[in-house]
């Protein structure tokens, strides 16, 4: 069985460079996305899996952790000893001169299996813990990418707002010389200096967000020249029902290496209760006689006496609680992703009920009050203030339509690394 075991942590690792080998080969031409070309999803996943150097390092240990079970599963070095003798013995044939022994020891059978299979279902929680830190960087990568994408759209809205103040300025100082209120030119100039103000704090934000994003992707951080701003679809994802995403979750990897967890504590409670029984040496010794005396050859075998019998209780006991503790984080980690599922589901959710309020309601009413009050103001039936008014909540309004929908991504990403295998075109 644990045979059979590690045969399939082969196969994953065999996935694991043929993936890495198309990664690789796309991740050729990351230099080739110039700075004026804004990245997608995709492209940033696809560096970010191919030069993460955390997921390199994991798996420099993933590799390493299956070279145990040959170092654990292999017999002691056998010891030669070389005695001369400083005061010969005499014997009968001739005076003892010096001695050479070779012993080796083995350990009781089935030891040694049982440690080597202990160190492959280690083996194999190191992979897929390793697959669970794919998509943990998925799911940090696709978070910052959306933030991104998401800040990319409050710029180009703010700024859109911007550029309406000023159009809407010359108007306005048209009508104060015309004899009306001056306050009116005060409240339009307050009001372009404070989103002025908002654009430019989104810009600095940009920067900082830039560099995270390009650390994600294994690069080196610039601030002064940030990655270009993404858009972010204009569809809201769709998800599977909640049943089915709950079913899916049992194939996480962080259960997986639970389970595997489970079954190396297992392990080591039955090599526990073997740690009593007795270690066996086996040798030879060849004595060299003087004077032409014949060579003694003897042959020895020897046990470890195991007397620490409190030490191998409290072993058998330890081991026992360790396999129980496994067993609980199985537990542990299945009600945990199931918690960490229902509050992606209820997140996207809650983004999916706001966006089709803002799209359906909020956001069709909000042009019509701005195209009214701005035919009111044209024909003086309204002030500046109103209009500067209608602008910020279509505005406001912009923006939280936008930000629901990074949410509506974000949770979708989220639930996508819950459930389902990596895969950059998902």
């Amino acid at each position: 069985m644990i045979v059979a075991g590690f045969s399939i942590l082969d196969e994953h690792m065999k996935h694991f460079f043929f993936v890495s080998i198309i990664l690789a080969l796309a991740s050729n031409g990351r230099h080739a996305l110039a700075q004026e070309v804004p990245p997608t999803l995709e492209s940033v996943l696809r560096e970010a899996l191919a030069s993460n150097p955390e997921l390199s390092a994991q798996f420099d240990r993933v590799k390493a952790s299956r070279k145990i079970g040959t170092q654990v599963g292999a017999l002691p070095d056998p010891k030669l000893s070389y005695t001369e003798f400083v005061s010969q013995v005499q014997t009968r044939t001739g005076p003892q001169e010096r001695a050479v022994s070779l012993t080796q020891a083995f350990p009781w059978p089935g030891k040694l299996i049982l440690r080597e299979s202990i160190a492959d279902e280690n083996a194999r929680s190191t992979f897929f813990r390793f697959e669970a830190q794919q998509r943990q960087i998925v799911r940090e990568v696709g978070l910052t990418f959306f933030d991104y994408a998401y800040l990319g759209e409050a710029i180009r809205i703010s700024r859109r707002n911007y550029e309406l103040l000023e159009q809407l300025a010359p108007t306005v100082d048209t009508k104060v010389r015309a004899g009306g209120d001056l306050s009116a030119s005060l409240r339009l100039e307050v009001e372009t200096t404070r989103v002025e103000d908002q654009l430019q704090g989104l810009r600095e934000q940009r920067s900082a967000l830039s560099s995270r994003l390009e650390s994600l992707m294994g690069r080196t951080p610039t601030l002064n020249t940030p990655l270009p701003l993404p858009t972010l679809p204009v569809r809201p994802p769709s998800i599977d029902p909640l049943e089915s995403l709950e079913r899916q979750t049992a194939q996480h990897p962080l259960i997986a290496a639970a389970e595997a967890g489970v079954m190396s504590a297992d392990l080591a409670e039955r090599l526990s209760r073997k740690s009593p029984l007795p270690d066996i040496n086996i040798g030879a010794n060849v004595i060299d006689i003087g004077n032409g005396g014949e060579t003694a050859v003897g042959v020895m075998v020897g046990v470890s006496i195991p007397l620490a019998f409190d030490k191998y209780r409290a072993e058998r006991e330890e081991k026992a609680e360790l396999a129980s503790a496994a067993r609980a984080d199985v537990t542990s980690m299945q009600q945990r992703l199931q918690a960490d599922l229902h509050r992606a589901v209820q997140s996207w959710r809650e983004a999916k009920k706001r966006l089709d309020l803002y799209r359906e309601k909020l956001l069709p009413s909000a042009e019509q009050a701005l195209e009214l009050t701005e035919e009111s103001y044209r024909n003086d039936k309204a002030t500046v203030t109103d209009l500067i008014d209608a602008e910020r909540t279509l505005l406001d309004l912009q923006l939280m339509n936008q930000r629901a929908l990074s949410s509506a991504h974000k949770a979708a990403l989220e639930i996508r690394t819950l459930t389902e295998p990596l895969s950059v075109a998902k």
